[in-house]
């Protein structure tokens, strides 16, 4: 077995074990399968002769292997006994930066007394918190909600101190890096508020900084029903232009191999600085895999390419793998434009070089076919005008990310030159913010899919994948004859 083949087989393999442990599989199914498993492929790898399946017996040992992870961590953090629903003296520091919800501010608070962990600390909007502020309080720690014990468990979170009597002690634990990127997206954000209104400022903060705010009910529904939500913060596609355009600017001042290296440096700090969203995350080690894979002169794979994103992360935080819906849209989004896009380009008889406005539909209409059972799942709904509203905002993202960008690096330098890229981006906002309210007018439609048609629909899906690249490689490989 090749390198790369068991790289993707034992982390796939690891990755089925986390997902049968997170779903309340039991451990002796786990192992039993596993086992089973490992010993077929031993006994035909001996009997054909055949290397390669014995090495695939190899791999399927790391199914143990991650539900023993996800046991582990399981364990970890339920090992603290928390005085839930008890009046309690508490003390401990803001670990997050505070964000507005309805009519208040909520942060992670981490205790330090009575116990040491995480919980969701809410305040009324009057009463300022800031990141690293420590505080000592008294209040009561709800249990979370039983629709709401998958969140704090990805969050790491054991419960939610609300509207608690506390003072600050004057004194501030944080990490100073930290605190220089939060201080610095507060004046960028204070800098775009000076010319744009709160609902244009907080979606371009969102698209350039991945900075969160709230919007008026009215928008998140439009936001919604238009299916334009992936939008509102950095996502892949941001992370694209972002690499686009530094590629494009250090291959002129350096030689391609230390313009690769100054890119990843640049997309970690920007994925930082930005709040290293598991979008984002993914999307970076995506993007740093396969610039260093063009570098060394492989060929980029994606399949081992995403495994190794989605292992990296789920050996983070072993639950976003089956309790994070954003980890599982942005992964199905990327692998849709991988393969769906590919197999639609076949289906269509369409060029492996379309034009930019071919591409958008395609790769939207994948990204819509790929994530939609994950939606209907999960919300009950999904937009059927996503597609024609992506395609038409598209061409205005770019544009405002990169104005957005520039109004950003003249906030620290002069505020007020920044006004005049702010001025032009404003134009572009209000654009795009009435296009999401016209697509946002159609009615969604609903749809609560059950688990054998999310079985059958992704077992539809990828047989037409498998079909239509099959005649691709045909099709390419006559072409080479040919040639």
């Amino acid at each position: 077995m090749f390198p790369h083949d068991f790289c993707f087989y034992s982390g796939f393999a690891f990755l089925v074990g986390v997902a049968a442990a997170l779903l309340g599989v039991p451990p002796f199914f786990i192992t039993f399968a596993a086992l089973v498993c490992v010993v077929f492929c031993f006994i035909q790898g001996y009997i054909q002769r055949d290397s390669w399946m014995q090495g695939l017996g190899i791999c399927a040992l790391f199914v143990l292997v991650g539900g023993w992870y996800v046991s582990v961590r399981y364990e970890r953090f339920s090992s603290i006994e928390v005085p839930y629903n008890k009046t309690i003296q508490f003390e401990g520091c803001i670990a997050s930066e505070s964000r507005f919800s309805a009519s208040s501010r909520e942060a992670t608070l981490h205790v330090l007394k009575p116990f040491v962990g995480d919980v969701l600390f809410r305040v009324r909007d009057g009463e300022n918190i800031s990141y690293g502020d420590c505080i000592r309080g008294e209040g009561k720690i709800v249990k979370p909600l039983k629709n709401s014990v998958n969140y704090f468990l990805k969050e790491g979170l054991y419960g939610t101190i609300s509207y608690p009597k506390f003072s600050l002690t004057g004194e501030w634990r944080g990490s100073k890096i930290k605190n220089v990127m939060i201080s610095a997206k507060q004046r960028i954000m204070n800098t775009f508020l000076t010319v744009l209104s709160r609902d244009e400022a907080t979606f371009l903060a969102g698209l350039t900084i991945g900075a969160k705010g709230e919007f008026p009910d009215e928008l998140v529904q439009a936001f919604k029903k238009s299916g334009t939500t992936h939008l509102v913060a950095l996502s892949g596609y941001n992370i694209m232009i972002v690499v686009s355009v530094l590629m494009l600017l250090f291959v002129r001042l350096f030689k391609r191999r230390y313009a690769v290296i100054t890119t990843m440096i640049f997309i970690f700090l920007f994925t930082f600085f930005a709040g290293a969203e598991s979008s984002l995350v993914r999307a970076a080690i995506l993007g740093c895999i396969g610039m260093v894979a063009g570098e060394v002169g492989r060929i980029y794979d994606i399949r081992q390419a995403v495994t190794v994103a989605a292992v990296g992360m789920v050996l983070v935080n072993p639950f976003v793998l089956i309790f994070d819906i954003g980890f599982q849209l942005s992964f199905a989004a990327f692998l849709a434009i991988a393969y769906c896009s590919p197999a639609f380009f076949e289906l269509f008889r369409i060029s492996d070089n379309p034009n930019k406005y071919m591409k958008i539909v395609i790769d939207s209409l994948s990204a819509q076919l790929m994530t939609l059972p994950i939606i209907a799942m999960q919300f009950g709904t999904f937009s059927f005008v996503g597609i024609i509203a992506t395609f038409a905002l598209m061409e205005f993202i770019p544009f405002t990310m990169a104005f957005g960008f520039i109004a950003a690096g003249f906030s620290f330098i002069s505020p007020l030159v920044a006004q005049i890229p702010l001025f032009l981006v404003g134009i572009l906002l209000k654009c795009e913010l009435f296009l999401i309210r016209i697509f946002g007018s159609f009615p969604m439609v609903e749809w609560k899919m059950n688990s054998f048609v999310f079985v059958v629909y992704y077992g539809l899906l990828i047989t037409f994948i498998w079909i239509y690249l099959q005649k691709r490689n045909v099709r390419n490989r006559i072409h080479i004859v040919e040639g």
